[in-house]
């Protein structure tokens, strides 16, 4: 995530903290440097109903609509900070989540 400005949404936190809701995703929107998702939930069946997500590409990495995206094997799902945007329903806030 090269941009870290208030007037692109995004707020990088201080602290990185273990995101811990869930470790597959959904993309439904997805920008050059990561892409918007919805968080697995598992009850009896999964589903991709979760909370959302901004996932930050890693390197070359290219997100595309309804590609699930799995933690890799050895790594976490961090939270880095939050991302904001506009959406038909208003403005929403979500955690930024990246691989380490």
């Amino acid at each position: 995530m090269q941009t870290t400005t208030e007037q692109s949404g995004i707020r990088l936190a201080k602290q990185k903290t273990k995101f811990t809701v869930a470790n597959k995703f959904e993309v439904f929107q997805s920008f050059e440097d990561g892409a918007l998702a919805r968080s697995e939930e598992k009850e009896f069946v999964s589903s991709f109903t979760g909370p959302i997500v901004f996932l930050v590409a890693d390197g070359d990495e290219q997100f595309y609509d309804d590609q699930v995206v799995t933690v890799p094997n050895g790594k976490s799902a961090i939270q880095i900070g939050t991302y904001s945007y506009e959406s038909k329903g208003g403005e929403r806030t979500v955690p930024i989540i990246k691989f380490e």
